[in-house]
């Protein structure tokens, strides 16, 4: 049963993500003439707006019963952006999960309204999960497992010896509550909005991940309600702890790589399948044994935290270390005056 008292946790825990939206409804199932005929629907709604190129490129890149990925090989101003642009273009099937990969954008953003610096060769990702998929009871589940998904996917790629840095030890963490760091450095990045179409008033989660694979911002702006005096944490990306090698002809457009490292595609898609499989599990956990299962997820999130670190809080610049991680999602902190407390809506820089 999900009682009354936990709904201040679950809205303080979301609260800072969630965006609220109105217009969605959409899903394609099946390949073939009706997949074809509902695509060539989006591109005409996409012939409306303001990109940087021609749609004519736009694909579906994978297709299953339970998953639509698109992608869109060309520069968008936020994959958020489109990822309701297609849901409010197509009938729904609100069994499948809808995932939008950019080649770029230009107007991605964060918490907040924070923006993420982007460039060519990165993921910008959304996947948009029907809500009722997600059991009001686990709600507090889905920000920490997309950190779970995201920080598993990207651990086989990551080899600490192939960096210049000779501290490097390659440490996938997760910040709270789903920020993936490596070696301390920001790495990927999710948004987590809602999303309510017009015409069918169907209502989506919208999460968007932005992952550093081929480069990553060298100087990363303050924000104007960040507390004064803070430095912002630096970033990193794949690239950097891949094993490479590189040829160039004095322009690096022309750079051929060849490593471990996939491309952001193969990435996205990756990143998808294991956010259908997780929402998919979320949605069992109706069962006797759903205790067991959001204690087995709570277990892997900390398994990826850093209790070690002192972490400073966004907007107060208070400075925090990790006691615990709560069954309902809270992060229980200690403080440099020693006073223990539970957070749910902060974040650390």
């Amino acid at each position: 049963m999900y009682h009354k008292n936990n709904a201040a946790v679950v809205v303080a825990l979301l609260s800072s993500t969630l965006q609220q939206a109105r217009s969605f409804s959409f899903c394609l199932q099946g390949t073939g003439a009706l997949a074809s005929r509902r695509f060539h629907n989006y591109h005409s709604i996409l012939a409306m707006s303001t990109t940087t190129s021609s749609n004519d490129d736009d694909t579906i890149a994978f297709s299953s019963e339970t998953l639509q990925v698109y992608h869109l090989k060309r520069t968008v101003k936020s994959t958020q952006d489109e990822a309701k642009r297609i849901l409010s273009v197509s009938s729904c099937n609100s069994h499948v999960l809808v995932a939008v990969i950019a080649n770029d954008q230009s107007n991605g953003r964060g918490t907040s309204g924070r923006s993420w610096v982007a460039s060519p060769g990165n993921l910008y990702l959304t996947c948009a999960i029907p809500m009722h998929m997600v059991p009001m009871r686990t709600i507090t589940m889905l920000p920490l497992g997309c950190g779970i998904v995201i920080a598993e996917t990207l651990g086989p790629y990551i080899a600490p010896t192939a960096t210049s840095n000779t501290t490097a030890t390659g440490r996938l963490t997760l910040k709270w509550p789903n920020d993936v760091l490596l070696d301390g450095c920001k790495v990927a990045g999710t948004l987590i909005e809602n999303y309510r179409t017009d015409e069918n008033k169907e209502d989506w989660w919208l999460v968007g991940i932005g992952i550093n694979v081929e480069s990553h911002p060298k100087e990363i702006p303050s924000e104007t309600d960040d507390a004064k005096g803070l430095t912002p944490r630096s970033a990193t990306c794949l690239r950097s702890y891949s094993t490479t090698t590189a040829t160039t002809r004095g322009d690096s457009s022309s750079k051929q790589l060849s490593s471990s490292v996939p491309s952001a595609l193969q990435l996205g898609i990756s990143l998808a399948q294991g956010l259908q499989s997780f929402t998919e599990r979320l949605g069992k956990q109706q069962s006797p044994s759903s205790s067991d299962d959001r204690r087995a997820i709570i277990r892997k999130w900390k398994s990826y935290a850093d209790f070690e670190t002192t972490y400073t809080i966004r907007n107060t610049g208070e400075t925090v270390q990790i006691v615990d991680l709560q069954s309902d999602g809270q992060l229980k902190v200690v403080g440099a005056d020693g006073r223990q407390r539970l957070l749910a809506a902060d974040y650390f820089l």
